[in-house]
Parts: structure tokens; C-alpha cells; sequence
């Protein structure tokens, strides 16, 4: 590989490892989404999953 494209490829991974972090960030810390414990624990993953394809 050129150095040209190991730089792009440096790049992609970067940003797809800061992408995981703010995903992270916001599911864990902002609580977009919760994790459920509870027997309405399917249905309510599936409206956060609506939720969040509206954004």
C-alpha cells in the first residue's frame, strides 16, 4: 500500500472508533436508550429503535 491510502485507512478506523464512542455517550450517559430488565423489555427496545430511526 501507498502511503496515500494508509492514511485513509489510519482515518476510517478513527472515525469509526469515535463514532462508537459518541454512540456510547449518548445511549449510556444521555440515556437515549435504556437497558431493561422487565417484561416489556421487547416492546420498549423496539419503540427506542423508532426513536432513534426518526432522528
Amino acid at each position: 500500500m501507498d502511503k496515500k491510502s494508509k492514511v485513509l485507512l489510519i482515518l476510517f478506523i478513527f472515525s469509526i472508533i469515535i463514532s462508537a464512542f459518541i454512540s456510547f455517550y449518548r445511549y449510556i450517559y444521555l440515556e437515549d436508550i435504556t437497558f431493561f430488565t422487565d417484561a416489556n423489555s421487547v416492546p420498549n427496545a423496539l419503540d427506542s429503535i423508532k426513536n432513534l430511526l426518526k432522528i
